[in-house]
């Protein structure tokens, strides 16, 4: 789409693909001196997303010309059938209409008051967490959306370009690396704010030394591989600026 004699150009592309038939690394035991052999499975997996490029003149004059960029992208992928998939090694790892990018995770409840151990959601009820049974908590590390957004300003024989690039995400935070104090060396600050009595309503489980308090490893275990240690990873930074001096004219 171009408005205003192309001072102003769109550009938008929607696009989804679906494909059959994946490779997949199926385990088998260290052993073999292998991790895994690749298989080809029945499952059929859909990429789609929107781009947008945005382009404009936004004033233009014999010396001086300031000409803008932005670009958008907004991916999708999700696992669209998968035959047999609670029977095969990667029930746990993937699920129907979720992403391949997503990761299961426990469900984190917080400290409990009265023991000072981390809690997480019992989703079969068994009164045990377990991996095979509780890791039900599907988080998608993929970037939401990403693009760009640059300037480019012209006076003379000068230019100046300046780029920022930003991405929506999530990712892994400083719980993902150790969620309780006394286990591991150099940890955060923030673990400091651990319970330490009986009443406390703190975010960190209590301390632990080489003794082991009773169910501290396990639940420091699960903490780290709980939705707890998913925090939003976004940002927006400056990728380039550049100061040139040239002619402008086209060669």
């Amino acid at each position: 789409l171009g408005l205003f004699k192309n001072k102003v150009q769109l550009q938008t592309v929607w696009y989804r693909n679906r494909s059959s038939n994946q490779l997949i690394g199926l385990p088998i035991a260290a052993t073999t001196g292998f991790n895994s052999l690749t298989g080809n499975f029945d499952a059929t997996v859909e990429n789609s997303g929107i781009e947008l490029d945005l382009n404009t003149v936004n004033f233009q004059s014999k010396d001086f010309k300031w000409t803008t960029t932005f670009n958008l992208t907004v991916p999708r992928n999700k696992l669209i059938s998968f035959p047999s998939l609670e029977n095969s090694p990667f029930a746990n790892r993937y699920r129907i209409g979720e992403a391949l990018t997503s990761v299961p995770l426990y469900h984190a409840l917080g400290v409990d008051t009265d023991t000072g151990l981390y809690q997480f959601e019992d989703y079969n009820e068994d009164g045990n967490i377990s991996a095979l049974d509780d890791k039900q908590w599907f988080e998608d590390l993929a970037p939401r959306f990403y693009g760009g957004f640059g300037n480019t300003i012209n006076y003379k024989n000068l230019t100046l370009d300046v780029f920022l690039q930003f991405k929506k995400q999530q990712s892994y935070n400083y719980l993902r690396s150790g969620a309780t104090v006394g286990l591991r060396q150099n940890v955060p600050v923030e673990l400091l704010d651990r319970w330490q009595n009986p009443g406390d309503n703190n975010p960190i489980q209590r301390a632990s030394g080489l003794g082991l308090y009773p169910g501290v490893l396990d639940t420091d275990n699960q903490q780290r591989e709980s939705n707890a240690t998913i925090s939003d990873a976004s940002f927006i930074r400056l990728r380039n600026l550049t100061i040139s001096s040239g002619t402008t004219e086209p060669q």
